[in-house]
């Protein structure tokens, strides 16, 4: 479960977060953070993700299996926006909409 929702009980506001894999606490800087992939096996072109603390890569490659890919989340959420057109200019728009953000991440 690396996508996920965390629901705060007293204002029931959500918000997405990043969870480890290996630890399953929240991973809550892009840049102390991984996704694992492997190569699409048997021309599936949809492969699962994995994501970890930086410091959790090692143990988790240990009992599990090496990937053959893995990135920082800061670079993924680069791509996610580029996939998204969420472009500068309706970054700012979207920023601007989202209501109560800094509820969200405090």
């Amino acid at each position: 479960m690396p996508f996920a929702l965390i629901v705060d009980e007293k204002t029931r506001l959500t918000k997405p977060v990043f969870i480890c894999d290996h630890c399953c606490k929240e991973i809550k800087d892009a840049f102390d953070g991984n996704y694992e992939w492997d190569d699409p096996q048997q021309g599936n072109l949809i492969v699962n993700v994995v994501f970890l603390h930086k410091g959790c890569v090692r143990p988790y490659d240990k009992t599990h299996h090496q990937p053959r890919f893995n990135m920082g989340i800061h670079n993924l959420m680069v791509y996610l926006l580029n996939n998204l057109d969420l472009g500068p200019k309706r970054l700012k728009e979207a920023y601007k909409n989202t209501q109560k953000l800094t509820e969200l991440t405090s």
